[in-house]
């Protein structure tokens, strides 16, 4: 991955990560808030892990399929930051809207030979509400970088990096809404 001149960049495990805030215009972004909390595919279930501990945990989550993201006009919007740039000649695995609540579980992950993109979608967010972003080191015992639930900020990293989300408090609106792109690396 390069670097550009309006995004932020991190190196956690010898791995790249990179944040660009204000990506979209706020038309867009309520274009696309409004997409989301209308979308009609939601489901219970979260398909990045099959380890038996993690099954009784639920998960809200709609996946976004070629139709979507053209009706929506995401990659035409997304091409326009520097970090759309970066994936422009990627090749999108799946793309999904997760929904998480206070009180929910979140397991630090992976995604092995993949670049990961988040976009975090609620219009309004306060720090004191939580809902970060957390990316920890290889053994998964110390956190080396917090990313604070901005809206309309993208972080594009190395899949291998092992992250999770805080959820947010209960005073948080009920969710907390973002987007996450995987392409082949």
């Amino acid at each position: 991955m390069q670097n550009m001149s309006n995004i932020n960049g991190k190196d956690i495990n010898n791995r790249k990560l990179y944040i660009e805030d204000n990506c979209f215009s706020r038309a867009y972004q309520e274009i696309f808030y409004n997409y989301v909390v209308k979308a009609g595919n939601y489901q219970i279930g979260f398909g990045d892990t099959d380890a038996i501990e993690r099954q009784q945990y639920q998960y809200y989550t709609a996946n976004m399929g070629e139709q979507e993201l053209f009706h929506t006009k995401l990659f035409d919007e997304l091409y326009k930051t520097e970090i759309g740039q970066i994936i422009k000649n990627k090749q999108l695995i799946r793309c999904t809207i997760n929904s998480s609540t206070a009180c929910q579980v979140n397991f630090a992950h992976t995604h092995p030979n993949q670049l990961s993109l988040l976009y975090y979608i609620n219009l309004d967010w306060k720090p004191e509400w939580a809902g970060e972003t957390l990316f920890y080191n290889e053994a998964i015992d110390e956190i080396e970088f917090t990313s604070i639930y901005k809206p309309n900020r993208i972080i594009l990293f190395e899949g291998e990096i092992p992250h999770s989300l805080r959820c947010q408090s209960v005073a948080a609106p009920e969710y907390r809404f973002s987007l996450a792109m995987f392409f082949e690396k």
